[in-house]
């Protein structure tokens, strides 16, 4: 793993550490938090792998350190399950993206508690709060994922992944003004040579991947440019260049 990679996964999982660690309200066999939110926040913006390490390993030790060391194993399977389940579905439908993987986590830990209490009936004491968590999680995860995002709207970025999967040669461009997608320009180049040569489709997983990261590099630029440049029909260079615009008494400048 590379040192970006592996810096951006200790933030994330210190990111859902903290949302499940302070935020702790009782409920039978346990407790509710915005864990599962956090989750689903790192998968968005950082990806399958950087979301479920930092998903499994932050919960686990917000359970080790709350004294629910026995929930350490069955909190890595569930939540590995969860942030995959809604990575994988998250590309087809968002919100059922999110219902399904919550709900696979709301029967995880029930059939985890009848399994420790030896009793079903004691795991399902637990269901209602955890669906009401599931809930909660489910709208914070909808209002931040929204406001991170909609900075130009997820529909340019639809048309601008569309347009990139019939390019041969070219690049894309991303350009922010003031924190806010102000243009997209699309340049597409074909060599005489390779006139006939075709395009093979995109997995679904490069799209997601493809995405994730297109949406993580422009989140933090307010003025500049985000080049994606296209060879052979996939994308081989990203280049973000970042602007200062200085203002003096006069409004121009310093």
């Amino acid at each position: 793993m590379k040192t970006k990679q592996l810096t951006l996964t200790a933030m994330m999982t210190a990111f859902v550490f903290v949302a499940t660690f302070v935020p702790k309200i009782p409920i039978p066999l346990g407790y509710a938090h915005l864990g599962d939110a956090a989750i689903f926040l790192a998968v968005i913006f950082c990806g399958r792998r950087i979301g479920i390490l930092s998903g499994v390993i932050g919960s686990a030790l917000a359970d080790f350190l709350s004294g629910f060391p026995v929930w350490i194993i069955p909190t890595i399977l569930i939540k590995a399950a969860e942030a995959e389940t809604f990575w994988r579905l998250r590309g087809k439908n968002f919100l059922l993206a999110l219902i399904v993987s919550s709900l696979l986590m709301t029967a995880g830990y029930t059939f985890a508690g009848a399994f420790f209490y030896d009793s079903l009936s004691a795991g399902l004491t637990s269901t209602p709060g955890l669906l009401l968590k599931s809930t909660v999680n489910i709208f914070v995860t909808i209002i931040i994922s929204a406001a991170i995002k909609n900075r130009g709207g997820d529909e340019v970025l639809d048309f601008a992944l569309a347009e990139m999967q019939k390019i041969l040669s070219g690049e894309v461009i991303f350009v922010a003004q003031d924190t806010r997608l102000m243009q997209v320009e699309i340049t597409q180049r074909r060599r005489l040579a390779d006139w006939s040569e075709k395009i093979s489709p995109w997995s679904e997983e490069v799209k997601i991947n493809l995405a994730n990261q297109i949406a993580r590099e422009f989140s933090t630029l307010s003025y500049g440019r985000l080049v994606i440049k296209i060879q052979k029909g996939r994308v081989s260079q990203m280049e973000r260049t970042v602007q200062s615009r200085f203002t003096g008494l006069d409004g121009e400048g310093i």
